[in-house]
This record gives structure tokens, sequence and C-alpha cells, in this order.
């Protein structure tokens, strides 16, 4: 016998009620017997019940809607940040990546700056659409204020005048502050990525 699903109970119950109620005026109207007044009673009666059901059964069906919309576009929105951050994380990564290569070369440090300054500069995670709670919030704000600061850094760095040719840890401050908010940024990232991906989970069970 196959399980019912809570869902398939709560779509079948008006029916359930209306057949129940019907079995139960027509064993009254035949095996018991009934006057025609008591026999016209009933039918205004189940009248009056299948209508009622319908009308539960539509509201139901509606606000059903209502909640997948809502859940859908919440989840859209979730997807959006995902990838707004996971861009930032991009832009992050490469500069770190460039770090690792050995000492870089100035040129290649401010290519890499620009493009940072212009990314993590202008990023704006979007939560109007989202019922967020003080995770989801606190997640976000943390990606957004660690970009503005990578950002910042940026800025300052690409205003140097005398930045060293071959850049390496210890002989430039700003480069070096630039490879802490990288990599604090990263960590943001993936922190926000967690929160989001446990949240579509709930939002779509």
């Amino acid at each position: 016998m196959s399980e019912v699903t809570s869902e398939e109970y709560k779509r079948n119950f008006p029916a359930f009620i209306a057949l129940s109620f019907l079995a139960g005026s027509i064993v009254t109207w035949t095996l018991l017997g009934a006057e025609a007044g008591s026999r016209a009673d009933w039918v205004a009666a189940f009248g009056t019940w299948v209508i009622g059901i319908a009308a539960c059964t539509l509201t139901y069906r509606e606000g059903k809607a209502q909640r997948d919309a809502k859940y859908a576009a919440e989840t859209r929105q979730l997807r959006v940040m995902s990838l707004q951050a996971g861009s930032l994380k991009l832009f992050a990564g490469r500069f770190l990546e460039l770090d690792k290569a050995g000492k870089v070369g100035r040129d290649a440090a401010r290519v890499v700056a620009i493009a940072i300054e212009s990314r993590c500069g202008g990023i704006k995670l979007d939560l109007t659409t989202v019922d967020a709670d003080r995770e989801l919030e606190g997640a976000a704000a943390k990606v957004e204020f660690l970009a503005f600061a990578l950002s910042a850094v940026a800025t300052e760095f690409l205003a140097l005048k005398a930045a060293p040719e071959q850049l390496a840890r210890g002989n430039c401050d700003h480069y070096d502050w630039m490879l802490d908010n990288a990599a604090r940024l990263c960590d943001g990232v993936d922190a926000l990525a967690g929160v989001i991906t446990k949240r579509i989970e709930s939002v779509t069970k």
C-alpha cells in the first residue's frame, strides 16, 4: 500500500468530507427513512457543504500558489546573491594567487587592484525580497564590509607613487593589507555561501 503524504492528504481532505457527508445523507434518507421536508433539508444542507468545501479548496490552492511563488522568488534572489559574492572571491582570489606565485610585478598587481577597486567597491547584496534572519543578514553585511575595505586599500595602493617594482610580503604595507583583506573576504564569501545553501534547502523543502 502506497504511503499518503501530508500534501496529498490536505489536497484530498475536502473531497473526503464531501463524500462522507453524502454517504451519511444517503444512509439516513434510504435506510432510516425521511419525510419529504427532511429530505429537502438534507439536499439543502449538502449543497451548502459542497459550496463551502469548494471555497475552502480554492482558497487553499490559491494560498499554496502564492507561497510557491514567494519561495521561488526568494530562492532566485539567494542564488543571485551567491553568484555576486562568488565574483568577489574570484577577484580577491586572483590577487592571492599572484602572491603565491612569488614576487609580483608592480604592473600586474596594479591590473588586479584596478579590477578589485571597481568590483568590490560597487557591491550591494540585496535582501529586500528575502525573509532574512540574523545569520543571513550578518553574513551578507560582513561580505559587503570586507569588500569595501579591500576596495579602499586597493585605491590607496593604486595611488602610491613609489611602489616597489617587485612586490612581496614585507616590502609594501598596502600590498600586505590587500593580501590580508583579500583572504578575509574569501573566508567571508565562503561563510555566506554556507548560510545561503542552508537557507535554500530550508526554503525548497
